[in-house]
Order: structure tokens, then C-alpha cells, then sequence
């Protein structure tokens, strides 16, 4: 993957559904967090999570709470990206446990095709979702 790869895991949200928060459920004997960071740390080390519950701390990852609060997912997408310096960003939910390498791998090959260009960010980014 690019070397100038940022990574974001969204993590906010209310989980009124789960009934939890939905990136510490326990899924075969880990959180949904332990799945995702074992996916992302080839790639990034110092991936960012978007969130202001302190749980998340335990993960020792750099923190950022939505700009603007209680917009659900695309909140945290404009964050992300408003956040990012890189070139290219990946941004991924913290209820995908099992995305994988093989997945990732996937997403970074196929990136190049058109390029979605944000007039509300001072630089061209490319957006992988």
C-alpha cells in the first residue's frame, strides 16, 4: 500500500442497536478493535480512531472527537478527512472484525480508478470507503 497512507476507524456513535460500544464487543475471544488493528498495522502503525469515548484509550492510539457532532458516520468520514495530510486515507468502521490483508490488498490496487475530487478540502484526496 501507499507509503503515505493514513488509516481512520470510525468509532463514534451511539450503538443504540448493539446496546454496546460496537468497536469493544468481543467476537472469538476479541474485541471488533483487536480484529481491525491486526489488519491495519502492517500498513499503518499509528492508524487514528475518531471518537471521543475515553474507553478507547486502552488502545494507545492518537484520538480525534467529530468536528461537528452527531452527524453519524458521515461526520466522522469529514473528520477524517479533515484530519488527514496524506494523500491517501482509509477510512473503516469499527464493526468489520474480520476484514483482512487480502481485503485491504484489494482496495489499494483497485484506488487508482477515478479519483472522487472534494472541493471542501484544500488539497485532492483519494477517498477509499
Amino acid at each position: 500500500m501507499d507509503s503515505k497512507l493514513s488509516i481512520y476507524i470510525l468509532c463514534g456513535g451511539k450503538s443504540t442497536r448493539m446496546g454496546e460500544e460496537k468497536g469493544l464487543v468481543r467476537f472469538h475471544g476479541k474485541s471488533f478493535m483487536h480484529w481491525i488493528l491486526e489488519s491495519v498495522y502492517p500498513l499503518n502503525s499509528n492508524p487514528v480512531l475518531v471518537t471521543g469515548n475515553p474507553a478507547y484509550q486502552k488502545f494507545g492510539l492518537e484520538m480525534i472527537s467529530d468536528l461537528i457532532e452527531d452527524k453519524g458516520p458521515l461526520g466522522g468520514i469529514y473528520t477524517a478527512l479533515n484530519h488527514s495530510t496524506s494523500g491517501l486515507t482509509l477510512i473503516l468502521s469499527c464493526d468489520i472484525p474480520k476484514i483482512t490483508m487480502e481485503v485491504l490488498s484489494f482496495l489499494d490496487k483497485n484506488h487508482r480508478r477515478p479519483r472522487i475530487k472534494s472541493r471542501s478540502f484544500p488539497t485532492e484526496k483519494t477517498i477509499i470507503h
